[in-house]
C-alpha cells in the first residue's frame, strides 16, 4: 500500500506537467499555478525516489522468495532513478508539458515491473 501511495503522487504530478494547459482551459485549480515546472520536476523526482525506496522494503517484509527477484528489483529501481535524474535539472522543464511525458511513461513502467516481479516470484519460484 505504501508503494502505491508513493507512486501515485509523481504519477499525478507528471500528468499535471503534461496537461497543464488543458487543466487551465477547463478552469481546474492546479499546482502549476503555485509551482514552476522546475519546482514541480524536483518535487516529482523526490517522490519518485521515495516510491523506489518503498519498493526496496518488499524483501525486508518477506515478499520475495528468490534472490533473482531482488536483483530485478534493484535493477528496476536503478533504472528509474537514472531516468528520473533529468527532472531535477532546471533546463529539462522549461515549458508547460515539456519533458514530463517520458517520465510519466517510466514511472508507470516501473510500477508494472514491480508488480510483474512480485507475480513471477510468487508464481514461478
Amino acid at each position: 500500500m505504501l508503494f502505491f501511495f508513493l507512486w501515485q503522487v509523481p504519477h499525478s504530478w507528471l500528468l499535471l506537467g503534461i496537461h497543464t494547459r488543458d487543466y487551465a482551459k477547463a478552469g481546474f485549480p492546479t499546482l502549476s499555478k503555485t509551482f514552476t515546472n522546475s519546482q514541480l520536476g524536483r518535487m516529482t523526482f523526490t517522490w519518485t525516489a521515495a516510491a523506489a525506496c518503498a519498493a526496496m522494503l518488499f524483501p525486508m517484509l518477506g515478499m520475495f522468495n528468490h534472490i533473482l527477484s531482488l536483483v530485478f528489483l534493484v535493477a528496476a529501481a536503478g533504472w528509474l532513478g537514472w531516468h528520473a535524474l533529468p527532472l531535477i535539472k532546471k533546463a529539462n522543464c522549461t515549458g508547460p508539458g515539456t519533458g514530463f511525458s517520458p517520465h510519466f511513461r517510466n514511472i508507470n513502467r516501473y510500477a508494472l515491473a514491480i508488480m510483474a516481479i512480485l507475480i513471477i516470484d510468487h508464481g514461478i519460484f
